[in-house]
């Protein structure tokens, strides 16, 4: 008798679902509402600053910060009571909000996400940053240690909010940090493109010779031929 042989375990041909892609925030969304503590900084901050004119930007914030977490129960009900009739606003309008549709036509085709896009090269300078995105890295830390709760969005209000309340001596501050990001950038750019040029001229070159010496060995190949065919005549 022959032996059964068990049947192999049908393999499955399921594929993992790619994440979602992100879509583009609509510029008619309602406005996500404000924290008790928001409303607090931007109320005080120009009082802080007036009391204290030689502090920098970031001493500023962690002075609010302390004057915050200093308050008692009864002086914060003013803030959080402006942040409640905040969120009421933001849910009433988000009620009334219709999002727009998913435009499906943009969306690229199965298996050809990113097609004819060009590859990034790694070792290309990276772009400078502005003014706002140094200001933005440079007090983040100090915002997030502050405000632990606070979300993404809520963080990048209050950089916005500090960056508008700055002085013009301030901003300048920043712009110069950007201009001379912005030079070091177009030094190495400058350099970056000499050396791919240089590379584009010796690969070229390499390549020419490789086709000279193959048109030579096609010659000698044909004459050695020729010769062998001369000899059998």
């Amino acid at each position: 008798k022959r032996k059964k042989v068990a049947a192999a375990a049908p393999v499955s041909s399921e594929k993992k679902k790619a994440p979602p892609a992100k879509t583009k925030k609509d510029p008619n969304a309602p406005k996500k509402a404000m924290t008790a503590f928001m409303y607090f900084s931007t109320g005080i901050r120009p009082e802080v600053k007036e009391e204290n004119p030689e502090l920098s930007f970031g001493d500023i914030a962690k002075t609010i910060g302390k004057r915050f977490k200093s308050l008692t129960s009864e002086e914060k009900q003013k803030w959080e009571a402006m942040a409640q009739v905040d969120k009421k606003r933001y849910v009433k309008a988000m009620e009334s909000y219709t999002p727009p549709p998913k435009d499906l036509s943009s969306s690229s085709p199965k298996g050809k996400k990113g097609a004819g896009k060009k590859k990034k090269d790694p070792n290309a300078p990276k772009r400078p940053m502005t003014s706002y995105m140094l200001l933005s890295v440079a007090i983040r830390p100090t915002l997030k240690e502050e405000n632990p709760d606070a979300s993404f969005g809520e963080l990048a209000k209050l950089v916005s909010a500090r960056y508008k309340a700055m002085t013009p001596e301030e901003i300048e501050k920043w712009n110069k940090k950007a201009a001379i990001a912005k030079e070091k950038y177009q030094v190495e750019m400058k350099k970056y493109k000499e050396k791919q040029q240089q590379a584009a001229v010796k690969e070229e070159s390499s390549q020419d010779e490789d086709d000279s010496d193959s048109s030579e060995s096609e010659d000698k190949a044909s004459d050695s031929n020729d010769d062998s065919d001369s000899d059998s005549d």
